[in-house]
Formats: structure tokens, C-alpha cells, sequence
């Protein structure tokens, strides 16, 4: 019956999925595989509901499910005897629902690709094919030098440099009638100032910071 082979299935399906757990077996091999289970144990409860609605086994020289039976009947054969008008009637022979046959039809397509999967996942591979670990290469940082960089230095070194410039204020010097005097009498002591004249003023321009208040002190 549908059922004793569903249930070889079922078992044989368990110890499937129970050698691909121990050694390690592709994932998505072992969730097929129970998918399948799954399969087999809704079809074994189908056959159980029809078994429970249609009854005994009808047959009653079955082999499996009346084997007991059979040898009381030998043993008190012609003990009853039947009518000549008696017709025996058949027993309607129970039919799959479309249920049970779409289930079967699932369960050979689930077969099928479980069968391709485990000729991909169990296929070896020579060992000129295989993989080979790689190893993980140290890089070793490259040192470049600038070219320039000498003649860089090189001219940096050649370019003076100059003192900062101090900035000296200018006195402003008024006209009056002995300016002339005033300003010889600084030419005199720091050759260096210069002077000219603007908008009405004597412009002088010491030579340095200290001069300033000798010119200061000349000019009054």
C-alpha cells in the first residue's frame, strides 16, 4: 500500500538527513531533504484519514491485513454455506483525492531534485582542480625620494635674508625764519637725515631711532 511505502520513504528520507547533519552535508541540501520529510509525513496522514473512512481491508484473502484470519477460515471452511441467489457485491475501490495526488506529484518533483543535488554536492574534484589555499602576501612600503629636493635645499640656502626694516617716523619741522640754521646744525651731526619740503613743513628723516630726539631737541 501507499502508505508502507510513504513510510519507507519517511524513513529512509530521517536517516538521510541525519548522515548529511554528522558529516557536514550542504545546507541547502538538508532543508530539501526535510522539506521532503514534511512531504512524506502529510502523505502518510492522508492515507491514515482514507484508511480510518473507507474501513477494514475489503479483500478478505489480503495477505497483509488478514493473514490471521485467513487460517481460521481454512480451518472452518464449509462450516457456512451460501445461497445460490446470494451475489456477492464488489466493494468500490477507494479513489486518491486530487489533494493526495498533487502531494505525490510534489513529492517525485522534491526526489528528482534531492537526486541532482547530491550528484553536485558529492561530485570529487582532482586535485589539479582543487582550490588551492592562498596565502595572504606581505607588501612592503616603497620609498621614493624626491629628485628635487637638494636643489630645493640648495636654493633656499642661496637666498639672503634681509634684516626686518625698522620703521622710523618722520618730524615734521615748522618754517620759521632760522630754519635754515636748524637744518645745518642736523646735517652736521648725522650726515645720514634727509629732508624736504611739504605743505608748508620740513620734513625730516632720521637716519635711525636714536637720532630722532637729538633732532627733537636741535628743532626747539
Amino acid at each position: 500500500m501507499q502508505i508502507d511505502q510513504n513510510q519507507g520513504y519517511a524513513r529512509n528520507c530521517r536517516k538521510a538527513i541525519s548522515d548529511l547533519q554528522i558529516n557536514g552535508g550542504n545546507d541547502a541540501l538538508i532543508a530539501s531533504r526535510n522539506h521532503e520529510l514534511t512531504g512524506y509525513e502529510t502523505k502518510i496522514a492522508e492515507c491514515e484519514k482514507a484508511l480510518i473512512t473507507i474501513g477494514p481491508c475489503p479483500l478478505v484473502n489480503c495477505v497483509k491485513h488478514h493473514e490471521i484470519n485467513k487460517v481460521v477460515e481454512i480451518a472452518e471452511h464449509g462450516q457456512y454455506k451460501l445461497s445460490t441467489n446470494f451475489t456477492p457485491q464488489k466493494t468500490p475501490k477507494p479513489t486518491i483525492s486530487p489533494n493526495l495526488a498533487k502531494t505525490n506529484a510534489m513529492l517525485a518533483e522534491f526526489a528528482e531534485n534531492d537526486r541532482k543535488l547530491l550528484e553536485i554536492s558529492y561530485k570529487t574534484v582532482s586535485r589539479k582542480n582543487a582550490a588551492k589555499p592562498l596565502t595572504e602576501e606581505i607588501k612592503t612600503a616603497i620609498e621614493t625620494s624626491n629628485k628635487f629636493q637638494l636643489l630645493m635645499d640648495v636654493e633656499e640656502e642661496d637666498i639672503p635674508t634681509e634684516p626686518p626694516k625698522t620703521f622710523i617716523p618722520a618730524i615734521n619741522l615748522k618754517l620759521t625764519n632760522d630754519y635754515n640754521l636748524t637744518l645745518q646744525e642736523i646735517s652736521r651731526n648725522d650726515p645720514e637725515t634727509t629732508n624736504k619740503y611739504d605743505r608748508g613743513y620740513i620734513k625730516i628723516t632720521p637716519s635711525s631711532l636714536e637720532d630722532i630726539e637729538k633732532i627733537i631737541d636741535l628743532s626747539q
